[in-house]
Formats: structure tokens, C-alpha cells, sequence
């Protein structure tokens, strides 16, 4: 059951249930997991709770319609600020940490029960930002708040992660996005929707953007590269432009285009997998997709679509760690080329190439 229209995290729903009905609310919270799947959204229904007038923040259920939840609703209330890192920066700016988080908090609440900060990309903090926080999570001001969202605690320096309580929030079903995206309209074809929710890997927002006809069109190119036999670099790097020319020159949106690009290949591998193996091949794949499926079990192989697969997983955490873009996806491209052709086609290419060269 959805609490505040937010799925699938009704376990911590009721867990600051309890806290709250125990009087226990620590002074800082960081909410972990990918992106996409409400935790911000949660943040701003816990603040509005927390400061709804009408309702007691422990039952959870802030009424809505108070002045307090209309003020959080609509981004206006002076008590809760929302920080996230500008995105033309790769790193969290100390003055924005400075500015926005540590000053509010020292500030005491003008209207509601407590002053609350929540900072989005709190993985992205450079040592300097983190460590200018430490003073204000050690001696936290009273009736004061501090929501970190990040992507993975792995990501967060231990001095942060040690002072924060954290809370895992998990990707969701691909039956829930299913019907996130025909209930908002998202998407009209069902079969869109299941394979769109399928790749989302539990994010709404991925699955939203893999509906957009920009993503489509990608993915008949990457489809349409993984198709010709021999796989040839040159197919995947034109596809690998098409992304990076339609994202733009924003490295934010490279990175994502970038990421929509490696999710749409590494499902396709792993239904190849599937197929050669003897299984069937992933549910909701479209027609287009099975027949290049069945075409790379078949003409491909096992082991090099493995190996393929684990090109694949490597590129996506380059691309995480934010490598170079267009260095991590023209190495991709190569790696799966090399990955996919057999080693006998290697001295006749070679030798043709060679004749033309000499020619």
C-alpha cells in the first residue's frame, strides 16, 4: 500500500512510525539507494508530517490541507530547504554546504516543529564539504533535521556515514513501475510498459525516460548494431554518437545518456545468455529484440557473450564513477567487437585488410 502516493517503502514509512511514536527522531538521516524510486519524495512527505499542524507527526497521516503542508507541498515552507548539487558541477560546493545546510540549521525553526535540510547527491560531497559538515552533525543544533540522499554508502566518506543513520531504500518491482507508468498515462502500449520496466532496473524515472522517443530511437540503433555479423566496432560507435549528439554537451547528460545506452546492451546480453543456455528469452522483449537475441546465441556464442556482459558491467561502473565518457564507451564498443568475433575471422579480415592496403 502506497503511503503519500509513495511506493514500495512502506517498511521505512514504518519505521519512523515507531521512532516517531518513541520520541526517538535522530538528528540525521541518509536515505540511500538508486534514483528514481521516491527518495526524495519521501524526504518532503516525512518534513511535511513532521511539520503538518493538525495532524501528530507519529501517526504518519499529515492532513494536507494545513498552511504547514500546503508551505512544504509547494517548495515555500521557511522551515525545510532542499540542496542538491548544480549541474554543472562534478563535486558538492563547500559554499553551498556552507550557505544552505549549515546555516539553516543553525537557524531556529520560525513556524514549524523543526528546521530540516535535505541535500540531494549528498554523494557527491568533496572532503572539504563533508568535513565542513562534521562540527554540525557531532553537535547537532536543537529541532533541527539532516536528510542526506545519495546513491550507495560505499560513496560516502566514513566521518559522514558514521554520524548518520542510515536507511536502505530498495529499487521496485518491475510490476509496480509496470503500473506507475499505465495508471499515469506514462506510457499507452502495455508491452511498452512491461519492457520499459523490465530495463528500468527499479527506477520510475529510468523507465520513463526509456519510453521517450529520443530512447527509442537509440535503442533501434543499438539493436540494429548488435545485429550485423561480424559485430564491427564501427555499428556500435555510430550508435554510441547518436547518444552522445542527442544528450547534448552537459556531461550530466552524456553520463545518462551513457547510461541508458549500456542498460539497453546488457539486457539484450542477458537474454542471449538466456537463449543459448536453453531458457527462454526475456519477457516483454518486442519482435526486433528476439530476433537479435536468437541471432547472437546463436552466431555469437557463450563464453563471448559473457565476456561481452562483463565489458558491459565494467563500462557501467566506469561510467559511475564518472571516467570520461566518450573514452568509456569507444573502449566498450571495441571490447564487445573484439568479444563477439571469433579468433579464426581474425588472420582473414586481417589479411584482406591487409591486400587493400597494399593495394
Amino acid at each position: 500500500m502506497a503511503w503519500l502516493g509513495i511506493e514500495g517503502h512502506d517498511e521505512i514509512r514504518d519505521f519512523f512510525a515507531r521512532t516517531l511514536a518513541s520520541g526517538r527522531l535522530a538528528h540525521a538521516y541518509l536515505f540511500v539507494g538508486p534514483p528514481g524510486i521516491g527518495r526524495r519524495r519521501f524526504a518532503l512527505a516525512l518534513a511535511q508530517t513532521l511539520q503538518c499542524a493538525e495532524v501528530p507527526p507519529e501517526q504518519m497521516a499529515p492532513c494536507g490541507s494545513c498552511p504547514q503542508c500546503r508551505q512544504v507541498v509547494g517548495g515555500t515552507h521557511p522551515d525545510v530547504v532542499v540542496v542538491a548539487k548544480p549541474e554543472d558541477r562534478l563535486e558538492f560546493p563547500i559554499d553551498l554546504v556552507r550557505e544552505q545546510v549549515i546555516r539553516t540549521l543553525a537557524l531556529k525553526p520560525t513556524s514549524g516543529r523543526y528546521k530540516i535540510v535535505i541535500v540531494d547527491d549528498a554523494e557527491t560531497f568533496s572532503v572539504a564539504a563533508a568535513n565542513c559538515l562534521l562540527k554540525t552533525l557531532e553537535e547537532p543544533p536543537d529541532r533541527s533535521l539532516l536528510i542526506l540522499i545519495a546513491t550507495s554508502p560505499e560513496l560516502i566518506l566514513p566521518t559522514i556515514l558514521s554520524r548518520c543513520q542510515q536507511l536502505v531504500f530498495r529499487p521496485l518491482s518491475a510490476e509496480v513501475i509496470e503500473r506507475i507508468l499505465l495508471e499515469q498515462q506514462l506510457v499507452e502500449d502495455v508491452a511498452e510498459a512491461r519492457r520499459c520496466a523490465r530495463l528500468a532496473e527499479g527506477s520510475v524515472s529510468d523507465a520513463i525516460r526509456l519510453a521517450s522517443p529520443q530512447v527509442q530511437k537509440l535503442r533501434m540503433l543499438l539493436l540494429e548494431a548488435l545485429s550485423q555479423q561480424p559485430l564491427e566496432a564501427a555499428d556500435l560507435l555510430a550508435a554510441v554518437d547518436e547518444a552522445l549528439q542527442s544528450a547534448g554537451s552537459a556531461a550530466s547528460a552524456r553520463r545518462e545518456a551513457a547510461a541508458v545506452l549500456l542498460r539497453t546492451a546488457l539486457a539484450v546480453l542477458r537474454s542471449a545468455v538466456r537463449v543459448a543456455v536453453g531458457a527462454a528469452p526475456a519477457e516483454a522483449a518486442d519482435e526486433r529484440e528476439q530476433r537479435v537475441v536468437a541471432m547472437l546465441a546463436s552466431q555469437v556464442g557463450l563464453e563471448p557473450l559473457l565476456t561481452m556482459i562483463e565489458r558491459t558491467v565494467t563500462a557501467q561502473q566506469q561510467n559511475e564513477r564518472r571516467a570520461h565518457v566518450v573514452i568509456l564507451l569507444e573502449a566498450w564498443a571495441c571490447a564487445l567487437a573484439d568479444a563477439a568475433n571469433p579468433p579464426s575471422l581474425v588472420p582473414r579480415r586481417a589479411s584482406v585488410t591487409g591486400q587493400q592496403a597494399r593495394g
